[in-house]
């Protein structure tokens, strides 16, 4: 089942929030960049295995400039490949994941 996304505003550029991204999911380690669009577009990265899901998840964090500054959207669903293929809930995974790239997102937007 889908994450419902959720947007959250910035008064940053949207190259500095792509930046910000990109640097809270490598934080992770585990986590995967399978596709990136750029500063205004998706950042898309699967979560790897985990005790709620088989194939982990895949999650998209998407940028846009907006109103002198920029939106960042977080989504994400169980991913649906190798046993994850059957796979339906991950008990709140997914928004817990938005919640931790957020926190990483403001934590290197306040670094610099």
């Amino acid at each position: 089942m889908a994450n419902e996304p959720e947007t959250h505003h910035y008064d940053v550029p949207v190259d500095r929030l792509h930046q910000a991204v990109l640097a809270a999911v490598a934080e992770r380690g585990r986590w995967k960049v399978q596709d990136d669009e750029g500063p205004g577009g998706a950042v898309r990265f699967n979560t790897g295995l985990s005790i709620w899901s088989w194939s982990g998840q895949d999650m998209q964090a998407v940028t846009a400039a907006a109103n002198g500054g920029s939106t960042l959207t977080i989504g994400g669903s169980v991913a649906q490949r190798g046993m994850g293929k059957v796979q339906q809930v991950s008990w709140g995974e997914a928004g817990r994941i938005g919640g931790k790239l957020k926190q990483g997102v403001d934590a290197a937007l306040a670094a610099g």
